[in-house]
C-alpha cells in the first residue's frame, strides 16, 4: 500500500540518526578496499554525497540513501540529471533496515544492509514523479 511504499523517516532527529549511519556504513565500506572517500554531502545540487578516488585514479561519485526498511527511495532532480549524464562513475549506495536506538535525546542508527548500484544504470520505468511545484505567482488566470 501506499504509505509503506517509502520508508523514510518523518521525524527530522530520526531522519538524521538515518542518514548519519547510512554515510558511515557506505564511507566504511569503500575505505575498507582502500578508496579515498572525500564527503562533499553538506554541498547542496550537486547529485551525490561521496567523491571516491582509488590508487589506480579511478574516480566514483556515490550516492547515498540511508532506510529503516526496504523500500523505493527518493532521488532529487539533481541526483536523477547526474546519474544519467555520468552513467559511468555515478553509484547509487542504498543502506536499508537501519534500527534507530534513542541515546541522551538523540536517534542514533545501528546497523544496516548495504546495496550497492554500480554502475546506477536509471531504469525510467522505475521513476516515478511524486513531487510538483507550481508557479501560481506568475499564473495569468488568477483573478487577484
Amino acid at each position: 500500500d501506499s504509505k509503506n511504499r517509502y520508508a523514510y523517516a518523518k521525524d527530522a532527529k530520526k531522519k538524521v540518526g538515518v542518514e548519519i549511519r547510512a554515510m558511515l556504513v557506505v564511507k566504511e565500506h569503500y575505505e575498507k578496499q582502500n578508496w579515498k572517500v572525500n564527503d562533499l554531502s553538506k554541498k547542496k545540487g550537486l547529485g551525490y554525497d561521496y567523491v571516491i578516488k582509488n590508487k589506480k585514479g579511478n574516480i566514483k561519485m556515490i550516492e547515498v540513501k540511508g532506510l529503516q526498511k526496504k523500500s523505493r527511495v527518493n532521488l532529487t532532480i539533481n541526483e536523477v540529471k547526474f546519474a544519467k549524464n555520468t552513467t559511468d562513475i555515478s553509484v547509487l549506495a542504498i543502506v536499508h533496515d537501519i534500527k534507530l536506538e534513542k541515546r541522551v535525546g538523540k536517534w542514533i542508527g545501528k546497523k544496516g544492509v548495504l546495496k550497492i548500484i554500480d554502475p546506477i544504470n536509471l531504469d525510467e520505468s522505475k521513476l516515478f514523479p511524486t513531487q510538483y511545484s507550481y508557479d501560481w505567482i506568475t499564473d495569468s488566470s488568477s483573478k487577484n
